[in-house]
């Protein structure tokens, strides 16, 4: 009869056959690992839970979930020295022989050491469990932490198992484990260094960080995000599948190669290549910090290749003599490769840039709620959605703007094909730059862009001045959309701060002589006046940015759920709005309660102005001080406020104005910056009254 030893013939079944005296064996020698687990795990989960006296409950809810920081350590910590511990016998050639002179098939040996550290393992997830089951009863929530941890716990034993097969020491094995762990991560980053600066319109979007989380198991798990069972399914099925490939390789291990830093050569050149991606994407950043435009970012990428390709067949192979025919050959492959990755998105040849959806095929597009800079002014920030408070997810809280009007989608569309067509044109890398996302839900899929556009180009739009018209703009940007949640407190304040000129000086608080605040029994009629307001303006409007007369903030709070289950209020939403002097019915409510005289009251104390002269050769960006002069005329400052602008955006010769006030309390430059065009009527008097 044959004897089944570890050097028969390979048999799948085999690979699922347990040693019981192997697996007790195991356990008796490496009986500290569990057990400094245990002290670990009671450190993180049980020992808090003692010393806290007060709402333990509240406790459990919080500390001792999956997101525990400490957990993730141990989760991933544990595994890892488990299975080096166990399966160091395969770096050692002494050791490998003997281990497999034992009467066991090297499917046996396999699957009781994976055993064995799995029991080492979760013993104390499972210990720890039971202590504060026992201490607090019987809890669902969690009965299905402690699950998730027990489901990674075993999903990480089979992925690190692998990396044992794959070295031939202990420190590559170490390696190799984090390697294994965070490659999928480690890929879709480096990809998208390359997309963001390549690639006009590359958003790292949500959903792509999503799907890099749900693709590393311990941060989808521990980062409390959505657990779709869906996921965790995938998660349980990866585990025979990566036990299945550790079998696999082990069945084909050469024992000789113990010792090596890589045993199977078709993986060192998998480790080497993406260690090479890493190494020149690393190098094109730096290469780029010089400031010299894409060239640098290109050629950072093949000299990085190159040197980090070199270091690690070096790694590899434990010489230097390493320049062979094999070498280059891969070298040469990796070199073209590089090459031909590079101009597929130098020059676009996936076509992502000009892509643009079918209007028939988009279900709604969202767009950022300041599209424009002129709306800079005008922001609603939205602090959290009630999908952060545990409820469904309510677009009207997205900070977005929504359109689902098929002839809104057209218009969107429409704006990203005079997008895509700025392309590498000089408004686009020398303009006073723009953020502008945009994000279409398409009948099947997301696709999102976003750009740093010119100021200009999007305000000659006319695509975007439809949209910013349209009714569907105007009722989600209204300031008495319930789903903002209820006001509790506006405050209105004067558009010209007082700004000590000594700073080493104390200054009277400025804001307590403008700042008015609003009693709540007016914020209806006043939201009624302003909102209106807001309603009926215009692009052109807009986009005049004449200089505000009055800024306001607006705190919105709801009440909410948390996960925990408790209710209580908090802050939903904030506006920060500016008052344009084209608002008359705001104007009219602010005047008849002598708020509007308040909030003008500085422009009685102008006594001098500062003008600057700027000129650069680009638009507004970083422009150069050509001149500067004192103005000190009153009244002519006061008249040219009324035609300044508080933005220049399509100019390179412009003026800026500061003005000056002085009260009983000092002398003050005030928060207010006003623009005038160099060739414009006011900047010439104003020129003249300097001379």
């Amino acid at each position: 009869m044959r004897s089944e030893t570890s050097y028969s013939k390979p048999n799948f079944k085999q690979y699922f056959g347990l040693s019981g005296a192997l697996l007790r064996e195991n356990l008796k020698r490496f009986w500290a690992i569990p057990a400094i687990g245990m002290i670990c795990w009671f450190f993180a989960g049980i020992f808090p839970f003692i010393i806290e006296d007060y709402n333990r409950t509240n406790f459990l809810a919080t500390a001792a979930r999956p997101s525990n920081p400490f957990f993730a350590i141990f989760i991933l910590a544990f595994p890892l020295i488990a299975s080096v511990t166990t399966l160091r016998y395969l770096f050692s050639s002494g050791s490998v022989a003997a281990m497999h002179t034992l009467p066991l098939t090297r499917g046996r040996l396999y699957c009781t050491n994976y055993v064995s550290c799995a029991v080492m393992t979760l013993a104390p997830v499972a210990v720890t469990f039971a202590l504060l089951t026992a201490a607090d009863g019987f809890s669902g929530r969690m009965l299905a932490a402690f699950a998730l941890l027990a489901l990674l716990a075993l999903l990480y034993t089979a992925l690190f198992h692998i990396a044992a097969m794959l070295t031939g020491n202990v420190i590559a094995s170490i390696g190799v484990a984090g390697f294994l762990a965070a490659v999928l991560l480690g890929l879709l980053m480096l990809s998208s260094v390359y997309f963001q600066e390549m690639l006009f319109g590359y958003t790292f979007t949500n959903y792509l960080e999503a799907l890099i989380f749900r693709l590393t198991p311990v941060l989808h798990i521990f980062a409390e995000r959505a657990r779709s069972p869906v996921w965790i399914t995938v998660y349980a099925l990866a585990i025979p599948a990566l036990y299945a490939a550790g079998a696999a390789l082990y069945s084909r291990r050469s024992l000789e190669r113990a010792g090596d830093s890589v045993v199977f050569p078709a993986f060192e050149t998998v480790f080497t290549l993406v260690v090479t991606f890493a190494g020149m994407t690393l190098m094109s950043v730096i290469f780029q910090s010089a400031g010299w435009g894409r060239f640098p970012y290109n050629l950072g990428s093949v000299v990085g290749a190159a040197l980090v390709l070199l270091a690690a067949q070096m790694l590899m192979k434990k010489s230097v003599r390493i320049f062979n025919r094999r070498t280059l050959a891969h070298g040469a492959a990796f070199a073209a490769a590089v090459l031909l990755f590079l101009a597929v998105l130098s020059f676009d040849l996936t076509g992502f840039e000009t892509r643009v959806p079918d209007p028939a095929r988009v279900k709604a597009a969202e767009l950022s709620r300041r599209f424009t800079p002129a709306l800079d002014s005008k922001n609603i920030f939205i602090y959290g959605t009630r999908q952060d408070f545990n409820y469904d997810y309510e677009p009207e809280l997205s900070n977005n703007i929504i359109f689902t009007d098929p002839e809104n989608i057209r218009l969107v569309t429409e704006l990203h094909k005079g997008i895509a067509e700025l392309r590498g044109g000089a408004p686009y890398y020398y303009a006073h730059n723009h953020y502008l996302t945009l994000d279409y839900r398409l009948d099947s899929g997301r696709l999102s862009r976003a750009w740093t556009l010119p100021y200009k180009g999007i305000l000659d739009d006319a695509n975007a001045r439809a949209l910013f018209e349209s009714e569907e703009y105007k009722k989600q940007t209204d300031l008495r959309n319930p789903a903002l949640g209820q006001p509790f407190s506006i405050s209105i304040h004067s558009s010209a701060n007082y700004i000590p000129i000594n700073y080493d000086e104390m200054a009277v608080d400025s804001w307590s002589s403008t700042d008015i605040i609003l009693s709540s029994d007016v914020y209806g009629e006043f939201l009624n006046a302003l909102s209106e307001d807001m309603r009926n303006e215009t692009w052109d409007e807009l986009i005049s940015c004449p200089t505000a007369v009055a800024g306001l903030d607006i705190e919105y709070q709801a009440n909410v759920e948390y996960a925990d289950g408790s209710r209580g209020n908090t802050t939903s939403a904030h506006a920060n709005i500016a008052v344009m002097p084209y608002y008359t019915r705001t104007i009219e409510w602010l005047t008849a309660r002598g708020y509007y005289e308040r909030l003008t009251e500085w422009k009685k104390h102008i006594v001098s102005a500062e003008l600057t002269h700027l000129i650069s050769s680009s638009l507004p960006y970083s422009p150069v001080i050509a001149d500067s002069a004192d103005i000190n005329n009153p009244a002519l400052i006061l008249r040219a406020l009324d035609s300044s602008v508080s933005e220049m955006w399509d100019h390179t010769d412009y003026w800026q104005m500061i003005v000056t006030v002085e009260t009983g309390d000092g002398r003050y430059t005030t928060g207010l910056v006003a623009y005038f065009p160099g060739d414009s009527p006011t900047a010439a008097a104003l020129r003249s009254a300097a001379n």
